[in-house]
């Protein structure tokens, strides 16, 4: 008879049971009564032999072994253990969608500040190109220049 390989997360952690059942779904409540934490079924493959597959994913991610059927899993190695599966379940594109949301909040702070960082320079060239006395026709020009575009970006007035 068949029966399925299923890989549960244990929410807030990164621990993850790789176990095998006929009905993973009907599993999940035994196993939740044992957990102090909430579970949730990420994944499940219907195989012929699954004893067989679990028994040989078991052993091909055994230096993540915790206990048992308990694994520690870094999100990174996610996909990778989700291609056991041949699926993108949907808690996968969940986790996918917050890192890209993240990254992109990383790379706009990022040039924010490397923005602020420019402007500020901009701003003490000015400052010390004013404090220079000598002060030609020819650089009077420059300088209206810089100070307009500083004005535009709000660096001065």
């Amino acid at each position: 008879m068949a029966g399925y390989v299923y890989l549960v997360w244990a929410k807030g952690t990164d621990m993850y049971k790789l176990g095998s059942s006929q009905y993973p779904e009907k599993r999940l409540p035994s196993l939740q009564t044992g957990s102090p934490v909430e579970l949730e079924l990420i994944a499940s493959k219907a195989f012929e032999s699954y004893e067989f597959q679990e028994k040989r994913m078991h052993s091909h991610w055994k230096q993540y072994r915790v206990q048992g059927e308990w694994f520690r899993f870094h999100p990174t190695m996610l996909p990778m253990v989700l291609d056991g599966f041949g699926v993108r379940s949907k808690w996968m594109q969940r986790q996918i969608d917050k890192a890209e949301s993240e990254a992109v909040e990383i790379v706009v702070a990022a040039a924010k500040d490397s923005l602020d960082e420019s402007l500020n320079g901009l701003a003490a060239v000015m400052a010390e190109f004013v404090k220079a006395s000598t002060i030609t026709s020819g650089s009077r020009m420059v300088f209206l220049e810089a100070r307009l575009l500083a004005s535009q970006v709000g660096i001065c007035s």
